[in-house]
C-alpha cells in the first residue's frame, strides 16, 4: 500500500479529465459518468467522435442520429436565411441549441462549407467508408461502414469468440427526401420508452438532465452484440411538421406519428409484440418556462395501463428543478413486481467561469461549479406475497474547478432498501491538465454488508497523431454486494465497465498512432492488461485493433 500511495503521489502530477466527446455524451445523455452508460449508445457517440457528420450538408436522415426533429428544422430554417453555419459558437445561437448544447455536440459534428449564403448544393455522391479490425486473446472482430454520398450507406459488424460463440450485426439505408428505409438491424424508440425503446435504457438518475428521454427516433444498429434491437425493415418519413416511422421485425410490428411545433412534440405510437398490442401519447411541451414531458400507455384487451410524466423549470440561469413520476403497475410490466416512483432534484451552476489549459476556442471554459441533487422513493409490491417493498435513494455529485488545472468531482449515493442491504459509496476523481499530459486519480469506497475501496491513477500522454494511456488498480472489497464497477478505457468498440470485488490489482496500457495521407486515415490501438487476484487469475490480456477510413 505504501507503494501504490507513492505511485498515486507521482502520478498526480500529470492527471487531466475526459476528453471532450466523452464529456459531450454524458451531457447529451443526461448522465454524469461512463459507469452509467452502455455499449450501444457509446459506439454510437464514437462513430461520429471518428466520422464527424458535416451540419452543412448531410441529410436530415442523417442528423437525426444526434438532433431532435425540432433541431433539424431550426437548423434548416436559419440556414436558408443565413447560410451555412461555420462553428460551434453560431451553431448556439439557432433556436434549440444554445451554449452548452452546442459544445457538448462539437466534438460530433464537422462545420466544413461549400457554398455562399442562399445557394443551393447537391448532395455529393461520393463513395467513402472505414473499416475496423480487432483482435485479442478472447475473440477477434470486425466492422465496415459504407457510404454513397448522402444517398445510401450500409455497415456491418461481426465478432467471433475462440470458444465457438459468434454474433454481430449488420443494416442497409437509403435516403429519401423527406424520409429514409433500413433494412437489417435497428434501434426504435418512442417518447419516454414507456412502450419501446430497443436498445439501452438509463435506469440511473444522477441528474435532472436524465429524467426525460431525448434521442428517441429510428436508426441502424451498428453493434457487436446487437442485444435489444430489432432485426427486419423500417421506414420513416416527414413533411411539413408530421413525421411517421413504422417497421415489422420478427413477428413484431409498430410505428409512431408525431406532430412538431414550436413549442413542443406530440406523438402517438402503436405496438403489436407477442400477441401483445399496445398504444401510447408523447407529448414535449414547453409552457410557462418550464420543459413539461409525458407518456400515457394502454394495452386495449386487458386495459392494462402505465404513465410517466415529469417537468423541468429554471429558476434561475443558475438554479433548475425537475420533478418525475411513474405509475407501472404489474400488469404491465410483466415482471413479478410493479413499480410506482417519485424523483425529484435540482442542479445548480455557478461561480463564473473558469477558462481550461490547452483548450482554445468555443467552449475553452466551463463553470467553476456544478451541483446535482436528486433523490427517488420507489414502492416495489409482489401482489400476494411483499406488498411492502420499497427502495429511497439520494445521489449528489459536485464537480468543482478552483483553477485552470485542477478539477474535482465528487459523487455520494446512499441506498435504502427494505429487502435487501443498504449501500452507501462515495467516489472523487482528481484531474489536472495542461492540454498535453492527461490522466485521473480516483479513490472509490463502498459500504453493503462489508466495505469496499478502490483505488487507480492513470497518466497518459496525448498529440495529435499520438495518445499513450497508462493506468494501476488497487482494490480490495468484503464481497459481491460491496462491487464496484469502473469505466475502462479502451479502442473504439471496446466499452467495458467490468465489476470488481474480492482482492485484487491490475495495470493497463494503451496505444494509440494515426497516420494521415490525403483522403485516407489509418489508426492503429494497442491495448496490453495484467491483472492479479486472489481468489482466480485477474484479467490479462493483449489486444491490437486497426482502424482505416477512406
Amino acid at each position: 500500500m505504501k507503494r501504490f500511495a507513492l505511485i498515486l503521489c507521482l502520478l498526480l502530477c500529470c492527471i487531466s479529465a475526459r476528453s471532450q466527446w466523452m464529456e459531450g455524451m454524458l451531457f447529451l445523455e443526461g448522465v454524469l459518468s461512463e459507469e452509467e452508460l452502455e455499449q450501444d449508445v457509446v459506439d454510437r457517440y464514437e462513430y461520429f467522435h471518428l466520422h464527424p457528420l458535416n451540419v452543412n450538408s448531410a441529410s436530415a436522415q442523417r442528423l437525426s442520429a444526434l438532433l431532435t426533429p425540432y433541431q433539424i428544422a431550426s437548423l434548416r430554417d436559419y440556414r436558408s436565411r443565413f447560410g451555412d453555419i461555420l462553428s460551434p459558437a453560431e451553431l448556439a445561437l439557432v433556436d434549440g441549441f444554445g451554449s452548452e448544447r452546442a459544445r457538448a455536440l462539437s466534438p460530433f459534428l464537422s462545420f466544413a462549407s461549400r457554398r455562399l449564403p442562399g445557394a443551393q448544393v447537391k448532395d455529393s455522391l461520393q463513395l467513402h467508408g472505414g473499416i475496423q479490425a480487432r483482435a485479442d486473446f478472447k475473440s477477434a472482430a470486425l466492422k465496415a461502414r459504407l457510404y454513397f454520398g448522402d444517398v445510401a450507406e450500409a455497415g456491418a459488424a461481426y465478432r467471433r469468440y475462440w470458444e465457438g460463440s459468434s454474433g454481430g450485426t449488420f443494416f442497409a439505408q437509403y435516403n429519401y427526401t423527406g424520409g429514409k428505409i433500413i433494412a437489417g438491424d435497428f434501434n426504435m424508440r418512442c417518447g419516454e420508452g414507456l412502450m419501446l425503446w430497443s436498445g439501452m435504457q438509463i435506469s440511473q438518475t444522477s441528474s435532472i438532465d436524465g429524467f426525460s428521454k431525448s434521442g428517441a427516433g429510428l436508426s441502424p444498429s451498428w453493434s457487436y452484440t446487437g442485444t435489444g434491437t430489432f432485426r427486419g425493415f423500417a421506414g420513416s418519413w416527414g413533411r411539413g411538421g408530421f413525421n411517421g416511422t413504422a417497421f415489422i421485425a420478427d413477428g413484431v410490428f409498430g410505428g409512431s406519428l408525431s406532430l412538431l411545433s414550436r413549442t413542443g412534440t406530440y406523438a402517438v405510437n402503436l405496438l403489436s409484440q407477442n400477441k401483445r398490442f399496445t398504444t401510447s401519447a408523447t407529448l414535449k411541451q414547453r409552457l410557462w418556462g418550464m420543459d413539461l414531458f409525458g407518456e400515457a400507455a394502454l394495452e386495449p384487451v386487458t386495459g392494462a395501463a402505465a404513465g410517466t410524466w415529469g417537468l423541468k423549470a429554471a429558476l434561475s440561469d443558475n438554479l433548475a428543478l425537475g420533478l418525475r413520476m411513474d405509475i407501472l403497475p404489474i400488469a404491465w410490466t410483466g415482471r413479478k413486481n410493479g413499480e410506482y416512483s417519485v424523483l425529484g432534484g435540482f442542479k445548480y451552476q455557478g461561480g463564473g467561469y473558469v477558462p481550461m489549459a490547452g483548450k482554445r476556442g468555443f467552449g475553452n471554459s466551463e463553470l467553476r461549479h456544478r451541483l446535482d441533487v436528486t433523490g427517488s422513493l420507489r414502492l416495489l409490491p409482489i401482489p400476494g406475497k411483499d406488498t411492502r417493498r420499497r427502495e429511497e435513494k439520494i445521489t449528489a455529485t459536485w464537480h468543482f474547478r478552483p483553477d485552470s488545472l485542477l478539477c474535482l468531482d465528487t459523487r455520494a449515493v446512499v441506498r435504502l432498501r427494505n429487502y435487501e442491504a443498504h449501500r452507501a459509496e462515495l467516489r472523487t476523481d482528481a484531474t489536472l491538465s495542461n492540454g498535453l499530459l492527461t490522466g485521473r486519480v480516483r479513490l472509490h469506497g463502498v459500504w453493503c454488508d462489508g466495505p469496499g475501496i478502490l483505488g487507480y491513477a492513470e497518466c497518459g500522454y496525448t498529440a495529435s497523431t499520438l495518445k499513450i494511456w497508462l493506468r494501476g488498480t488497487l482494490y480490495g472489497t468484503s464481497g459481491w454486494n460491496s462491487r464496484i464497477y469502473v469505466y475502462e478505457r479502451d479502442a473504439p468498440g471496446g466499452f467495458s465497465v467490468p465489476a470488481y470485488y474480492g482482492k485484487g490489482g491490475g495495470v493497463s496500457l494503451l496505444l494509440s498512432h494515426s497516420w494521415l495521407k490525403g483522403q485516407f486515415r489509418l489508426k492503429s490501438y494497442l491495448r496490453a492488461s495484467a491483472g492479479w487476484k486472489k481468489e482466480k487469475p485477474g484479467d490479462t490480456g493483449l489486444k491490437l485493433q486497426l482502424v482505416a477510413d477512406f
